[in-house]
């Protein structure tokens, strides 16, 4: 059995992520609490405030050896695993074997990696945790692949990034000695298990920041998100939302706002005004110029510290354009949607989003799907949902958010799948993750007359804002800038 939320809360303990009883724990692992969304206790294993005790080394797989070292970043103290692997395929586990204090009956539904690896290609990450230190007893999440570096995906760049393993995933990975989902059975000791699957031998450096147990929120969350303002997706996509009292936010482009002097098919000024008015939100997206992305047009060729300030100028000039007319909060005015999804050159580099951060942002999206628009569940390759509420706040994955869906499948067979798959395995996962997912739309069209990967059809619209409603008890719809709120 798990605690009672209301066993875990105290007058000493007001909202927000606090120290819990420091003097009860045993060292290694530092439990939270947070009135306002935890489900269960959460626990560091390390950060760059717990740092107790060193893990242990284990199951050494094509490595004759791991040096740990620390290192100063940002005035924070992340440990260093250098490997010195001897075959493709290299495997070593960090396992903190001190046993947690709340193994009297308290279990595991969720962890939070943030980590740094230079080589991000093909290489796995997978968390086990144990009922027993010697692991008779264990459940391991399913690994997570990471892909080679580019200029688009969220999770495999240069710098510091994070992975969420939600409760699925530990239910879907291997399980020995488990009888229950893994939250309902007592947790003793946890592990981190890292796979160098790109080279045969040499060195290969895994940088981890934090490592935490137990980060599901009592509720999750969903933003959807419609790019680029188009009139199709608010004259006939809204009202469908609406219906089910779900609210969006829209990733307006300023350069498409119709007015006096400009024609397109996007809506006018005073269309998102009523918008706005009727309880959405509107966020800044690009480029204003014509330019496909930030890296095309205007934005390609020459120094990369002035193609950087002609980015975040244009990022500027819609942000600006909202405030301006009362379109975006405070809060919205820190977020930015990546037009096409591109945020760097294609080598992982963050030069970009300093720059933006620089500028006051702080929360963007991607448009990358993980692992994929259609998912295939339960055993498969369960979907990655975010749980931003423990994110720090130095973590890049803040500024490239991956999203869930959607996109036109190309045919009414393999949209039927993709729809279904959305609605009776995404959202319901999701909703069950205590973590945090984005839909992603462009434009709404008449039923049956999608051509575009863009398009959605009213019908499968409305079958997805059916869903969402029909999860409403443990999925909230939230404003994007709402996943700037953490605690």
């Amino acid at each position: 059995m798990t605690y009672p939320v209301s066993n875990l809360l105290t007058a000493d303990y007001p909202s927000g992520i606090q120290d819990f009883d420091p003097a009860t724990l045993t060292k290694g692992a530092q439990r939270n609490v947070d009135q306002q969304y935890a489900l269960h206790p959460t626990w560091t294993y390390w950060s760059p405030t717990v740092q107790d005790v060193v893990p242990t080394i284990t199951n050494l797989s094509n490595v004759s050896g791991v040096v740990i070292s620390f290192e100063d970043v940002k005035g924070e103290r992340w440990i260093v695993f250098t490997a010195t692997t001897t075959g493709v395929g290299a495997t070593f586990h960090i396992a903190w074997n001190t046993p947690l204090a709340f193994a009297n009956g308290v279990g595991v539904d969720s962890c939070l990696i943030e980590f740094l690896c230079a080589d991000p290609f093909r290489n796995q990450l997978s968390v086990f945790v144990a009922q027993d230190s010697g692991y008779s007893a264990f459940a391991s999440t399913n690994s997570f692949n990471l892909f080679g570096v580019n200029n688009s995906d969220p999770i495999s760049l240069n710098a510091l990034t994070a992975l969420s393993f939600t409760e699925e995933r530990f239910n879907s990975g291997t399980k020995t000695g488990y009888t229950y989902p893994t939250i309902q059975a007592p947790t003793v000791v946890a592990k981190l298990a890292v796979t160098f699957g790109n080279v045969a031998s040499g060195p290969q450096v895994f940088k981890l920041r934090s490592f935490q147990l137990g980060v599901a929120a009592r509720k999750s969350r969903l933003a959807i998100v419609i790019d680029d303002g188009a009139r199709s997706f608010l004259v006939r996509g809204i009202p469908i939302l609406q219906s089910f009292g779900i609210r969006s936010t829209s990733a307006l482009i300023q350069d498409g706002v119709v007015t006096a002097t400009k024609t397109g098919f996007n809506a006018t000024l005073d269309d998102w005004k009523a918008y706005v008015d009727d309880g959405n939100y509107c966020i800044s997206h690009g480029t204003n110029n014509g330019a496909a992305n930030l890296y095309s047009g205007v934005f390609a060729g020459g120094a990369t510290a002035a193609l950087n300030a002609k980015r975040v100028a244009d990022m500027n000039v819609t942000r600006d354009y909202l405030v301006a007319n009362g379109l975006c909060t405070a809060a919205g005015a820190k977020c930015y949607v990546w037009p096409q999804g591109v945020w760097n050159v294609g080598t992982g580099e963050t030069s970009l989003l300093d720059a933006a951060r620089v500028e006051g942002y702080s929360l963007g999206r991607a448009a990358t799907a993980r692992p994929g628009n259609v998912v295939i569940a339960p055993n498969g390759n369960p979907m990655n949902f975010q749980t931003l509420r423990s994110l720090s706040a130095n973590n890049y994955l803040n500024m490239v958010l991956p999203i869930n869906g959607h996109a036109w499948a190309g045919t009414a067979e393999a949209e039927r799948l993709n729809i279904t798959q959305i609605c009776n395995t995404v959202l319901p996962a999701l909703a069950a993750s205590g973590g945090d997912g984005i839909l992603m739309f462009h434009h709404c069209v008449p039923a049956g007359t999608e051509s575009l990967t863009t398009d959605i059809g009213t019908d499968n619209l409305t079958e997805i804002a059916g869903t969402i409603a029909a999860l409403s008890a443990s999925l909230s719809t939230v404003a994007f800038e709402d996943f700037l709120i953490r605690g």
